[in-house]
């Protein structure tokens, strides 16, 4: 029992992630997705095969000398504030590495990413912005902006994934519930020996299945990466919480950490995704909490591949409290008459209609 109590606690310990600042995370069963945004570390969903995805705004920013991180390195876990982070010219960009989940520019650590897919990717991109010509580096980043807030290719990416890890999910489902709640009851009602004898099989049938599978959910989803699959599966193999980890962490690495606005636009179900969109519009008015790769006309522009009209996101918000004369547009709590601008967001309030 100690011993399962321990693989538990792993279990959640894997799920543990440091957000950059401005993520937000998608989560859903077989239903709508629901999006929060975590102001802090959070847990991943414990349910392998519950729907998992972070958005996240670039985590650096680009002006005329070079590059210049935007996002929390972290020490011992511990994340430091943004301003600490270095600056990068753009000669230095030819010297650009992923080391696990932190990039590095020449050697020192320059942005820690959400997961290791998303630091290569990081990596990826800083490099092909110091390649390109200085004439034609705001034509390539508005290009990048474009391919990242497409909101079809977003459905794609995350459709095949989903598609490839469905078997893998339900059988890591089933291992947890083997594992942490049949074999547990099993020790109370026939007593250690016996439940392990009789669990023992079952418990390695469905291991065995998994590691399979997981082989076969990577291989569809990254055919080039052998290297990285052997790694992944191995440690999988040997620890049973990395192997129910796995089915949410390849689909973080095969949808992408996409911007905020496309993600809502791309996943959530009306009326959540157009109140999304609508404090996503609000807060580029505001430079304080403006989100450099969605400006507002970026927000209308996804909000339109969707279906979404300007007219519905400019609109007030319907009354819900009565007593209520305004609301925040960006955490959307509500205020009665005298208030003018929001304790929370410090944003300037919407009236209601009269």
């Amino acid at each position: 029992m100690e011993l399962l109590l321990f693989l538990a606690l792993l279990l959640a310990l894997e799920g543990v992630t440091f957000p950059v600042p401005g993520t937000l995370l998608l989560v859903a069963g077989r239903g709508a997705a629901r999006a929060r945004a975590p102001e802090g570390p959070f847990l991943l969903p414990l349910r392998p095969s519950r729907f998992a995805l972070l958005a996240a705004p670039a985590p650096f920013a680009v002006d005329a000398d070079g590059v210049y991180s935007r996002a929390p390195l972290a020490r011992l876990d511990l994340p430091r504030p943004s301003a600490s982070a270095r600056r990068a010219s753009f000669a230095e960009l030819e010297r650009v590495e992923a080391a696990g989940v932190r990039v590095k520019v020449a050697g020192a650590p320059f942005l820690r990413a959400l997961s290791r897919g998303h630091a290569r990717a990081l990596a990826e991109r800083l490099a092909g912005l110091g390649a390109v010509a200085p004439a034609a580096r705001a034509a390539w980043l508005r290009a990048r902006a474009d391919e990242d807030h497409d909101v079809a290719a977003l459905r794609t990416r995350v459709a095949r994934a989903r598609a490839a890890l469905l078997w893998l999910g339900r059988i890591c489902d089933a291992y947890a519930v083997a594992l942490f709640a049949a074999l547990p009851l099993a020790i109370l009602a026939f007593g250690e020996e016996p439940a392990l004898l009789l669990g023992a099989l079952p418990l390695a049938a469905l291991h065995v299945a998994a590691v399979a599978l997981a082989a076969a959910a990577h291989r569809k989803l990254f055919p080039g990466e052998r290297g990285e699959r052997w790694e992944t599966l191995v440690g999988a193999a040997l620890f049973p919480p990395t192997l129910l980890r796995l089915p949410q962490r390849l689909l973080l690495a095969a949808a992408g950490v996409p911007p905020a606005v496309a993600a809502c636009a791309a996943l959530l179900e009306e009326p959540a995704r157009s109140e999304r969109l609508a404090q996503a519009l609000a807060a580029s008015q505001l430079p304080r909490h403006r989100d450099p790769s969605s400006d507002g006309e970026r927000v209308l522009s996804v909000a339109g591949a969707v279906g979404i009209p300007a007219e519905q996101l400019r609109r007030p918000r319907e009354r819900r409290d009565p007593v209520s004369a305004a609301y925040c547009p960006l955490c959307l709590d509500d205020y009665r008459a005298g208030f003018e601008t929001c304790a929370s967001c410090g944003a300037p309030l919407v009236p209601y209609p009269a």
